[in-house]
């Protein structure tokens, strides 16, 4: 399986904010949101808690985790 069709497999799973490379994000490591979609870029966007949201580039270093 390819890594755009296991990123596509995450829409609708919580996450929890690791890190990111926006320097602008107000996110905090351990922020958790739900993976509304993911674009034909890979583009992994999350709606958070905090009514944020945050298209995560986990090639330019953005981290996130499932939660369990």
């Amino acid at each position: 399986m390819d890594t755009a069709t296991k990123k596509k497999e995450l829409v609708g799973k919580r996450v929890r904010f690791l890190r990111s490379s926006d320097p602008y994000t107000k996110l905090q490591h351990g922020d958790e949101g739900v993976v509304t979609t993911v674009d034909d870029f890979g583009t992994v966007h999350i709606k958070w808690d905090n009514g944020s949201t945050l298209g995560m580039i986990t090639e330019e270093g953005d981290r996130f985790q499932l939660v369990k």
